[in-house]
């Protein structure tokens, strides 16, 4: 891990395009841009990140990834149109049933 290149990759604006153009297509459609640059920092420290970017560049999979895991981690669960397997396997989740009494 280099410091330096994740600083390159967090000013890289080609790539902070790219992966709002990912976020836009995961979801975030309103202003996915700001939504990315929000993000440039903690994408930038992805593992991998820093070897790929000194390489062949980072991939569109390896975007795509880290995009679609950090907007399921800010997706709230809705635990009352959840299955109970999402509920239930959803990481640091609290799932909490009601019984009427």
């Amino acid at each position: 891990m280099s410091l330096k290149i994740q600083a390159q990759i967090a000013q890289d604006d080609g790539l902070r395009v790219h992966v709002a153009a990912c976020a836009a297509a995961c979801g975030i459609t309103e202003y996915p841009t700001s939504w990315a640059d929000r993000r440039v920092w903690v994408l930038a420290a992805e593992p991998g990140w820093t070897d790929a970017y000194e390489g062949d560049g980072v991939t569109d999979r390896m975007i795509e990834s880290a995009v679609q895991a950090l907007v399921a981690a800010e997706t709230p669960l809705d635990l009352a149109t959840s299955s109970d397997s999402a509920r239930t396997n959803a990481p640091y989740a609290v799932y909490v049933e009601y019984t009427k009494l």
